[in-house]
């Protein structure tokens, strides 16, 4: 694992309890050419808030953590 997905890691370990205690998870598939890829996971999937917590939120402050990462992507 190269630090940049480290980095990625540390951020998403910060916020996975709160994700979990609601039956979701994340986990981080890939960080290539300045784009981090993350897999949403469990009762996220069906989630109405799940676009705007992981899009605007989570997207937001991986980017702002870790500059390198321009852009984050989350896939089912």
């Amino acid at each position: 694992m190269s630090s940049l997905e480290e980095k990625v890691n540390q951020v998403l370990k910060k916020v996975q309890p709160e994700i979990q205690a609601h039956g979701g998870d994340l986990k981080l598939i890939s960080v290539k050419n300045k784009q981090a890829t993350i897999k949403i996971l469990g009762a996220c999937l069906g989630c109405l808030m799940a676009q705007a917590t992981f899009g605007a939120g989570m997207g937001e402050m991986i980017k702002k953590e870790v500059p390198e990462v321009k852009k984050v992507k989350f896939v089912i």
